[in-house]
Formats: structure tokens, sequence, C-alpha cells
């Protein structure tokens, strides 16, 4: 008997809902010219080539989860088929891409974690090894406010605002997939805080300002509202009595 079953390469034409890159299912329609006693059949093979859907009769377009190889054939009644026809779908991407990273590039370190300067951060994207990277962005939060902005990956902005900022970077790639996020939180206080006080407690005051007495001195810390907040207040002596910086509680006096 002659074949009489038609070649699959010239009569059967496999078309996705979509070759752009996606995080979403798609669809396959198979059109097949057939003739008589004859069909359309298809299956599905996963990337590694091992089958997730047997052959199977078409009736209708096909629901595509993840990226597959479809083949599709014309049999007839005796079983007899044609040559197979393949299609590749290779641009569903649901796996987000990796975190990226924001960094202090610069700026002056002071005590407890608190600058002393300027802050400049840097952001760098995570990777993606499906669809690729398609952006990088960063939002503000704290004492400096800002939405989430596109930025280029290795690329710099300042924080210039006294107090905390926490800095939230995100990775996107090219279906549309995002990342978990990464913080950053930085504390500056460039701003110096208000001076001490320093008074006479106690004594026994005599003529042109002199004492006849010992003299009590009372230290009082200033203010550092909105910054970092006051570490401690200190005293020195110079003159009939030296003494080097000394730590004094406030309020406390010698």
């Amino acid at each position: 008997n002659t074949l009489k079953v038609p070649d699959g390469n010239t009569n059967i034409t496999i078309t996705p809902s979509s070759t752009a890159w996606t995080n979403k299912n798609i669809t396959a329609t198979i059109k097949y010219t057939l003739i008589t006693d004859t069909k359309g059949q298809y299956r599905i093979l996963n990337e590694d080539g091992t089958q997730r859907v047997a052959w199977t009769d078409y009736s209708n377009a096909i629901a595509i989860d993840s990226n597959c190889t479809i083949e599709a054939r014309i049999i007839d009644n005796t079983n007899q088929t044609g040559a197979t026809k393949s299609y590749k779908v290779t641009n569903i991407d649901k796996v987000a891409p990796t975190q990226a990273s924001a960094t202090v590039s610069s700026g002056t370190l002071g005590s407890n974690s608190w600058y002393k300067s300027n802050i400049t951060i840097r952001v760098t994207a995570g990777t993606d090894n499906l669809s690729g990277v398609n952006r990088v962005t960063y939002s503000l939060s704290g004492a400096t406010a800002k939405g989430e902005t596109t930025i280029t990956s290795g690329g710099t902005f300042t924080i210039t605002a006294e107090g905390t900022t926490t800095i939230t970077v995100y990775t996107y790639d090219n279906a549309g997939n995002k990342s978990s996020a990464k913080t950053l939180t930085v504390k500056k206080d460039a701003a110096a805080p208000t001076q001490a006080g320093v008074s006479i407690s106690s004594g026994t005051p005599g003529e042109n300002g002199w004492y006849k007495s010992n003299i009590g001195i009372r230290v009082t810390q200033g203010t550092d509202s909105g910054g970092s907040g006051v570490n401690r207040v200190v005293y020195a002596l110079s003159g009939a009595m030296s003494k080097g910086e000394t730590t004094i509680s406030n309020g406390g006096t010698f």
C-alpha cells in the first residue's frame, strides 16, 4: 500500500498565542490539512525530552504552562502516520530573578553605625538565567521617602536627610517576574548637638567674682533632636587645676 498520510512538515502549522517573554500560561493552536480518513494528533514533551502528554486527538487550542516541545502529526484509520511537525515553546519564565543589592559606596562613618556625612548608595541588579534582567529599582522610606524608581545596575544615589533611611531594592526580569525585596538601613547625623551647659551649683561668693570657698560645678548635656541622640557629656579643666576630658553624668557635679 502507498502511504497516503499527509506530511506534517508541510500540512501542519503550530501557532503559539505569544512568542514574547511571559510569566503566564500561553496557548498553542494547531492547524492540520487533512484528507479523508485522517485526523490530527499532538503530544507534549518536557524540556528534558520526557513525555508530558501522550499522543492525543487535537480538538481545541492547547494550554501550555511551561516551556516544552509540541509535536503534531496526521494519522489515518490504519494508524499510519506522516512526518511529525515540532514547535519548541521557550518564552515562558515563571521564576523570579535573584535579589538586587544595595551597599554603601561612600560616607564618613562615625560611632554606632551612624554616618557623619552624606551617604552614597550603590544598587546592583540580581541575575536571571532565563528571560534575563529587565531593570532594577529602589525606593526609600524613613527620613527620606521616595517611590519605586528605576536605576542603572551599578548606579548610585545620595542620602542627604538626617535620620534613619531604609532602602528597598528589587530586580525585574523580561517576563515580568519580580525578586523578593532586599533592604538596607542607613543612619545619618552630620549636625552637632547643642552646647552643654556649665554652671556654679555651690560656693561662697566674695568680691569681684572671686569665691571664698570650694566651688561646686554642675554640667548638663545639650540636645540632639532628630539625629543620633546624645551619647555623653564631658568636661575638662585648665588653669589652677588641670584635667583632661572626662565624662560626667547629665546634671552631675564636681
